[in-house]
Order: C-alpha cells, then sequence, then structure tokens
C-alpha cells in the first residue's frame, strides 16, 4: 500500500493501479525525493506528468504546493488519481488531464500554465526524459529555478541537458534520483 509521507494528507493510504506499466515510488526513495526538494514546495506550481496513481503529486500538495497538473495517458489511472484526490481532500488544488505527454505539454503552453515544480517518472523501459525536459523548455512551461525531478533506473545515468544543473542525483538500489534546475 502507497502512503502520503506528511502534511496535511500524511499517513492516508492511496490506491494504486494493479497494471505492470506502472510503478509506484518506493516509500524510503519517495522521503528521500521530498527531503531534497522540500524548500521548493511552498506555493509552488507541480507538474506530476506520468502520474500513474498521483502519489508524488499528492505528496506535493500534503507538503504545501498551491497546484498540480495531473496527466496520464491511461484511462484507469486517471480515474485512481481522481479518487485518491477526493480522499485526500486536495482534488481543490488538481487538474486531471489524460493526454500522451507530448499533448499535454501543449495544452499547458496554450492555457499559459508555467512549472515550479516538475517530477518526471515515466514507465520503466521509456526513455522519455530528454525528449520531455526538451519539451517543457521549448514550450516555456519552466519558471526560472524551477526544478526537474527524473526518478529512473540507476543503470541508466541521466544526461547534462542544456540550460539545467544538476543539483542532485542519488541512487537507491536500482532506482536513482536527479534533480534538475532551470538556469534560464
Amino acid at each position: 500500500m502507497l502512503n502520503v509521507i506528511a502534511g496535511t494528507a500524511g499517513g492516508l493510504k492511496l490506491k494504486t493501479t494493479d497494471s505492470d506499466k506502472t510503478k509506484p515510488t518506493l516509500g524510503r526513495v519517495k522521503e528521500a525525493m521530498f527531503s531534497m526538494i522540500a524548500d521548493y514546495l511552498p506555493g509552488a506550481t507541480v507538474l506530476d506528468l506520468f502520474a500513474g496513481s498521483g502519489s508524488l503529486g499528492i505528496e506535493a500538495l500534503s507538503r504545501g504546493a498551491e497546484k498540480c497538473f495531473f496527466n496520464d495517458s491511461n484511462k484507469s489511472c486517471c480515474k485512481i488519481t481522481e479518487q485518491n484526490l477526493a480522499f485526500t481532500k486536495l482534488i481543490s488544488k488538481a487538474t486531471v488531464s489524460q493526454y500522451e505527454f507530448g499533448m499535454a505539454l501543449d495544452v499547458y503552453r496554450k492555457q499559459k500554465v508555467v512549472f515550479d515544480v516538475v517530477f518526471l517518472d515515466p514507465p520503466y523501459g521509456m526513455d522519455y526524459y530528454s525528449e520531455v525536459i526538451t519539451g517543457l523548455q521549448k514550450r516555456g512551461l519552466l519558471r526560472p529555478n524551477a526544478i526537474i525531478i527524473a526518478e529512473h533506473t540507476a543503470e541508466r545515468p541521466l544526461p547534462e541537458m542544456r540550460g539545467l544543473d544538476i543539483i542532485k542525483n542519488k541512487k537507491y538500489g536500482t532506482v536513482a534520483i536527479t534533480v534538475y534546475l532551470n538556469r534560464q
């Protein structure tokens, strides 16, 4: 079972999907991840692009983020995210959409949304990191000093990206977290 670790919804259990295409972030990894980014959350506009059950965005809202945009291409993931948001009483601070990631980024650009914090946790085996990060930059979706938190396999480090600094890179067994800071 997946829990919200801290904040207004701390301790609540979240539903997860029964799909082999999603992988909830392990509790110890999620706790370490949120320790790394705690200062960026109060008042932030957040994107949880490959939301799955919504646990990362919900954790961010629980810890003081102002708004979170959840997106997943899987309809059942979107329904579970909505159920989890209702259960945690955070739904008023959330928008849930079901698009492929490129279309989602286009929609956010048209809505003139810019993000302070972006979570990237695509399905294993899908190496979308560079494409998504470049898409965020080209569409002007990152505020200055925004951070991107990418969860990936430890065996495949993420590359340096133009306009971004890697400010954290930690391994937790087979999982790694890379945090980029937008310099622009």
